[in-house]
């Protein structure tokens, strides 16, 4: 099976993050969330009738913005909320604060959820990734429903990285000696919660995984290089630290391996693809992580307009992403319009591996 997208400012897009997978589509209307009950603590509120156009932008913001980053503190969506957060307030037209805060807990969704049930009136935003969000619903774990957010813009896209220790216990140096390993008895993969990005090149490769969950991606590393867990899948910019430190070994590059989105390329370079390590032509792009900034659903478009010309303008600002750059992060932003269409074409394209992903949740 052959998997493309087109990918780049100003294209529309697919990926997972936790991942997206398969073809960009034709962008068709959101279907309805899964019926599913949500997990205890995942379920929306209702969120109150949205404002008027006019009452909505009249003055906005008028008080101070706040940025949900769904996570705890210190991974890599903790860290580009708090250096796009300054920038933001800048260059919105009045004089407000944008707070950031923490709200973590079910693998990323306590905190969208709060904000999908808040008022539409663009004063609570969150940073969040589609392929998560899509691979919940899909699995009925929360009655979030991606396609009702409001999207205000990209940060970035990041390829993932499959991962062992780089002294682990079995002696593994590359891709085919973890499937050789695997071939026996299934590997043990630590996570952050069920992905598309994990259950899909997981099948790709051929690998049998049992999974311990843990909250964010530096518990995973760190049950990983202590052996607990054996293998595990996350963002190329949130584990190059780790792989330069000597903790960890790359051992699969889940995305495009491009020196234009992935700082610290030569970390990567004689890393093979999922493309290569599984012979499935565009898999791997098709599951690269996007992070995105949302707001509640029906935020009149006015305060979108407003709040996305902000963003775009931080992104691109010049000091910005010469502190990016210092953080080994690449900024690749996106409007709102064309973030949108990712969150849609994300939903669309998941649906291929419902049952897949359906199964997982049931094990």
């Amino acid at each position: 099976m052959r998997f493309s997208l087109t990918r780049g400012v100003g294209a529309a897009t697919t990926a997972v993050a936790l991942g997206v997978v398969l073809a960009a589509c034709s962008g068709a209307p959101a279907t309805q969330a899964p019926t599913q009950a949500p997990t205890q603590g995942t379920q929306p509120t209702a969120a109150p009738p949205s404002p008027t156009a006019a009452a909505a932008c009249d003055g906005f913001p008028a008080r101070d913005v706040e940025l949900v980053v769904p996570y705890s503190p210190g991974g890599g969506f903790d860290t580009w909320a708090r250096m796009v957060a300054p920038y933001l307030q800048k260059n919105l037209p009045n004089t407000v604060n944008v707070v950031v805060t923490n709200k973590s807990g079910a693998g990323g969704l306590v905190g969208v959820t709060e904000v999908y049930g808040s008022p539409a009136d663009g004063y609570k935003i969150a940073i969040t990734e589609p392929g998560v969000l899509v691979t919940q619903q899909i699995a009925g774990t929360t009655e979030v429903d991606p396609t009702r957010l409001r999207a205000i813009g990209r940060f970035a896209v990041s390829p993932e990285v499959i991962f062992i220790a780089e002294e682990n216990a079995h002696g593994w140096e590359t891709i085919e000696d973890v499937q050789a390993y695997a071939e026996s008895q299934p590997v043990i993969m630590s996570h952050g919660g069920v992905a598309a990005v994990n259950v899909v090149s997981m099948q790709a490769l051929g690998l049998p995984y049992t999974g311990i969950f843990h909250e964010g991606s530096s518990e995973s590393v760190l049950s990983v290089v202590r052996g607990d867990g054996e293998i595990a899948v996350f963002t190329w910019t949130s584990m190059i630290e780790h792989i330069q430190a000597g903790d960890i070994k790359p051992v699969v590059i889940v995305g495009t391996k491009d020196p234009e989105i992935m700082p610290a390329y030569e970390l990567a370079a004689d890393v093979p693809s999922l493309d290569e390590a599984s012979g499935q032509e565009g898999l791997g792009a098709a599951l690269e992580q996007h992070r995105i900034l949302v707001a509640p659903p029906e935020t009149p478009d006015c305060v979108i307009d407003i709040l996305s010309d902000a963003f775009v303008s931080a992104m691109e600002d010049p000091a910005l992403v010469a502190e990016a750059e210092a953080a080994e992060l690449l900024p690749v932003p996106l409007g709102a319009e064309e973030t949108q269409q990712i969150i849609q074409n994300t939903y669309d394209s998941l649906q291929e591996y419902a049952d897949l992903i359906r199964a997982e949740v049931e094990d």
